[in-house]
């Protein structure tokens, strides 16, 4: 779906320096298109995998930016992740690597598995489909409303305009309290569509090749308002 035609207005947003990225300096976008460019500019100049995001970024920029991104032949080609969740405010952009990008062909194979098994019984079941790195605006008012989320990973039927089950992998320098942020605008921005959510980080480990990280898993409680943490795994 196309995005609306909406007029740029000029909108206050700062930018947030990186976690964890050496990057120069930039000016303050001031305007959608400002920032559109800024990040155009940081996806396409990106050496190899990392994170960025900025802060700070208004509702009525955040989405449209988002949307205009998706429809840039130059960043469809980059294949970046992009999110805006106006619980923060915070525009991020995420270049996968094979191992931030694990968890699709793992949930694809899960699923597969699932079926097999026979945990998938009725005809409405076998409708489920699983993807990643879509995006999904459609976020009920008042207050997820101007979110974009493009998660790692997806769990749909298609009858549905949200998702089910819902993966977000963190980069290395991708803040914990971040990932929380994004849980918090699938379970409660959501609702009722969205009943589990799972969130992955990524550490590297000083001088070496390996990484370490956790898993947690949420859903939603019995009420279906309440959120509550199943279990937690370090790994």
């Amino acid at each position: 779906m196309s995005p609306p035609k909406t007029r740029s207005t000029e909108s206050s947003c700062s930018v947030a320096p990186s976690l964890g990225n050496n990057l120069e300096p930039h000016s303050s976008p001031t305007t959608p298109q400002q920032l559109f460019q800024l990040i155009k500019r940081r996806i396409l100049e990106a050496k190899g995998p990392g994170y960025f995001e900025y802060q700070q970024i208004p509702p009525e920029t955040g989405q449209l930016v988002a949307r205009r991104l998706t429809e840039d032949g130059d960043i469809e080609r980059a294949n970046p992740t992009l999110s805006y969740n106006t619980l923060d405010r915070v525009f991020s952009v995420t270049i996968s690597s094979a191992t931030h990008g694990s968890a699709c062909p793992w949930a694809s194979s899960e699923v597969i598995h699932s079926y097999v098994q026979g945990c998938f019984t009725t005809e409405k079941d076998m409708d489920l489909m699983v993807g990643g790195n879509d995006g999904f605006y459609n976020f009920p008012a008042p207050w997820a409303a101007g979110s974009y989320k493009e998660p790692d990973v997806y769990i749909i039927h298609p009858a549905t305009f949200l998702p089910t089950v819902v993966i977000e992998s963190g980069y290395y320098n991708e803040s914990s309290t971040k990932l929380q942020y994004d849980k918090d605008l699938w379970l409660l921005g959501g609702a009722p569509h969205v009943n589990v959510v799972i969130l992955i980080k990524w550490d590297k480990e000083a001088d070496s090749n390996r990484v370490s990280g956790w898993i947690e898993l949420h859903r939603r409680g019995d009420s279906g308002a309440a959120i509550r943490k199943v279990s937690v795994a370090n790994c």
